[in-house]
């Protein structure tokens, strides 16, 4: 099966868009099946009904070359705090076979929020994007947000007005990785954006060779996953759902780009009427190695540790034990309330 070309089609490539009540700024969005999205790297969604006045941004775009923006700020530089913030995050895929990075983008205009999730392929060291989404705003003198992940191969993002975006180092980013995003007009929704090498050339579209195949799942009770190389336990009022785990000890991926995690096993868990995703993420290139520290995580008090988006993890032994979802509180306490078992091993 051919891999789909991540730069085909950049600003077509629209997966899903959530709209969001203000107390649920720390959502976040479910990506859509990993099945579904092997080999894709750019996850944008339509954002309608948050425009912002365009003025400034439109004057902006005379600029042929510019600096990224940084990973959150204002739609419009300058603007005034009620017109409208953005975030952009990246975070590992919590779906078991998986090594892929995720980003998450929201936005924030007044009292309304909009906000689009989604996960690309798993990089090799041959594909230097490693990342990309946004949301984009349809309606007329709205503005859009469009952002990638890349290594040092990359010098820029051109946008179809004919801006270039350059990539800028963001302490968030892991292994090195650069950011580059963008807050555009509607007018770089008609087209799509292309990335240049050092040299100003398009990047060569990927090959079947640039992204790591998915690691074989399946699914088990919480009683037979113990026989899978990682499982989840729960203790009290934590409620575990079917586990998605991996059918074979893990294979080593020496060709990854940068660090990532792979997802060994993960479960959906109730507890106090909220839903969690939680996951068990080793090190991709050598399992059973210590893994990376995770992107943006901060240590708290208690020893765990928070990142976003939306996630508390700890560390146990050789693996990250993490758990997705709102509420910071319960979050926390879902994870005092699980386990990692490791099973067999090669």
């Amino acid at each position: 099966m051919s891999t789909p070309d991540p730069f085909d089609q950049i600003a077509t490539q629209l997966r899903r868009a959530h709209h969001l009540r203000p107390d649920d700024c720390d959502a976040v969005p479910t990506p859509p099946p990993a099945g579904r999205r092997h080999g894709r790297l750019p996850v944008l969604a339509v954002l309608a009904g948050l425009a912002v006045g365009g003025t400034a941004t439109a004057a902006a775009i005379v600029a042929t070359r510019s600096p990224s923006r940084p990973l959150s700020g204002r739609l419009v530089p300058g603007a005034g705090p009620s017109d409208g913030r953005y975030v952009v995050r990246i975070g590992p895929s919590l779906d078991a076979g998986d090594t892929s990075w995720c980003t998450t983008t929201q936005v924030r205009v007044g009292d309304r929020i909009a906000g689009s999730s989604g996960c690309g392929g798993a990089a090799t060291t041959r594909q230097p994007v490693v990342a990309a989404g946004g949301l984009m705003d349809v309606s007329r003198g709205g503005t859009s947000v469009l952002s990638a992940v890349v290594d040092r191969r990359v010098s820029a993002m051109r946008l179809p007005s004919g801006r270039r975006i350059t990539p800028v180092r963001a302490p968030e980013l892991p292994d090195g990785f650069r950011a580059i995003v963008a807050t555009s007009d509607a007018g770089d929704a008609e087209g799509d954006p292309v990335f240049e090498g050092r040299d100003g050339r398009p990047i060569p579209a990927p090959t079947g060779r640039s992204f790591l195949p998915r690691q074989a799942t399946r699914d088990a009770s919480t009683a037979s996953a113990r026989t899978a190389p990682c499982s989840i336990a729960g203790t009290g009022s934590a409620r575990l759902g079917t586990q998605r785990v991996l059918r074979s000890p893990p294979t080593a991926a020496p060709r990854a780009n940068g660090r990532p995690f792979l997802t060994c096993a993960s479960v959906v868990v109730r507890m106090r009427g909220r839903r969690f995703v939680a996951a068990v993420l080793l090190d991709a290139k050598h399992p059973g190695d210590r893994p990376a520290p995770l992107p943006g995580a901060v240590r708290e008090s208690d020893g765990t540790y928070r990142a976003e988006p939306a996630l508390s993890a700890v560390r146990s032994r050789d693996t990250w034990l993490v758990v997705r979802g709102v509420d910071g509180a319960v979050r926390r306490a879902v994870l005092r309330r699980l386990s990692v078992h490791r099973g067999a091993r090669r």
